[in-house]
């Protein structure tokens, strides 16, 4: 008769150090998950449910699931997914849904998607040139006047061109030439420094009747941001090292008079209540604090593309920190290169999972989800490097389990 094995109280998977003697904390987990009382229990099976070669870029919520393959975007509807419209979608796609209207992108590609229509649409509207100004006969005073001209489509409002400017000496009025379709013209008055929004079109003999000004100066349209993020009313999005942001509530016009360029190429943005953290290669950094105001300091290290997620039910994270008892939902987490990391309201980041994870040399990218099952919400993620094996935690050992079936 075999003898009984003795488990103590399960501590946690460690990639860092090798099983040896101590089963508490193994190097690999094959086929098991764990209870919230640390007990490991078989993992159930998994079934195809949609057959998707080569898909990337999953996104769900509980009303809608989108990814995508190399041409194509897809909403998939009971394990079936039907083809959006055509995207380049070479690398990973980035999502940011606000109510009806999800905004994606990625390093090749950005639009947006209307759940309600069904529409695949572009993600804000090219700025139009500055018109060619022309004095001619009207009724306009004297004066130095300025106009710009924006473009508009199904209530979106494009950035606002170069200002144009003419002298007039006398009474007159001005032509414009060079308009775009669709367009509006603001107006300012004579000698003032602020625009308004003209009635009229491509010849002007009054001065502006409305009071409503142009808020898009300087404004342009999404870019091919890789990282995106929507918080404080805004969405922020990244290109290499530099963030950029819409205007309040204008989630189609990105402000052209503010960016942040960080130390380092931006692998994620999250969001904590009113903090914001940058994810780096070299570093992640705190851009605001609670108030909104603009920081800028490094609170830990670096990030790994793929990894973020939003979590709920994770206790009182902040309180060892700041004294404070506070049950924290809708936290995110994310894989850095000491582990999984939290970002906390109070622009401290708490490492999860302390020694036993650690990201191997030259890993790039990850993917990641949060789950709820059995009563218990999980975090997940797998992650491989850039170069050698793609497996799991990327090393030997891990790699012969996922290949050959090898328990170790």
């Amino acid at each position: 008769m075999s003898k009984p094995i003795r488990l103590g109280p399960f501590k946690g998977m460690s990639n860092v150090n090798p099983s040896g003697n101590d089963i508490n904390t193994p190097h690999i987990i094959l086929n098991a998950d764990v209870t919230k009382e640390g007990l490991l229990v078989k993992r159930p099976g998994y079934e195809l449910w949609c057959a998707l070669p080569r898909a990337h870029s999953l996104v769900a919520d509980a009303t809608m699931m989108l990814c995508a393959d190399a041409t194509q975007l897809y909403r998939i509807q009971s394990g079936v997914a039907s083809p959006i419209g055509a995207v380049n979608t070479a690398g990973k796609l980035n999502y940011v849904r606000i109510e009806n209207i999800v905004y994606f992108s990625g390093a090749a590609c950005c639009g947006t998607y209307n759940l309600g229509t069904g529409v695949l649409g572009t993600w804000g509207l090219q700025v139009p040139d500055a018109p060619v100004l022309t004095e001619t006969v009207g009724g306009l005073p004297p004066g130095r006047y300025t106009i710009a001209v924006t473009v508009e489509s199904e209530g979106v409002q494009s950035g606002a061109s170069e200002d144009a400017v003419i002298e007039l000496s006398s009474t007159g009025g001005i032509l414009l030439s060079g308009l775009p379709a669709n367009c509006t013209i603001w107006l300012s008055e004579p000698g003032g420094s602020v625009l308004f929004r003209s009635s009229e079109t491509s010849l002007l003999t009054t001065t502006p009747q409305s009071a409503e000004p142009l808020v898009s100066s300087y404004c342009h349209p999404a870019l091919n941001f890789t990282s995106l993020c929507y918080a404080n009313s805004r969405i922020y999005g990244s290109v290499g090292s530099t963030v950029y942001r819409t205007k309040p509530l204008q989630y189609q016009l990105f402000d052209g008079l503010w960016q942040v360029q960080a130390p380092s190429e931006v692998n994620l943005i999250a969001k904590s209540d009113g903090v914001l953290y940058l994810g780096c290669e070299d570093g992640t950094y705190l851009l605001f604090d609670g108030s909104e105001k603009k920081v800028f300091k490094k609170v830990g290290p670096a990030s790994v593309a793929g990894s973020l997620q939003y979590c709920n039910g994770l206790g009182d994270l902040e309180d060892a920190m700041t004294q404070r008892t506070k049950t924290l939902n809708d936290v995110p987490i994310w894989l850095t290169i000491d582990g999984f990391v939290a970002g906390l309201p109070s622009g401290i980041l708490a490492n999860l999972s302390k020694s036993k994870v650690k990201v191997f040399p030259c890993t790039k990218f990850a993917a990641s989800a949060f789950v709820f099952n059995n009563n218990v919400f999980k975090y997940l993620a797998t992650f491989k490097r850039s170069e050698g094996s793609a497996v799991g935690f990327s090393d030997s050992a891990t790699c012969e389990v996922v290949r050959d079936g090898k328990v170790i």
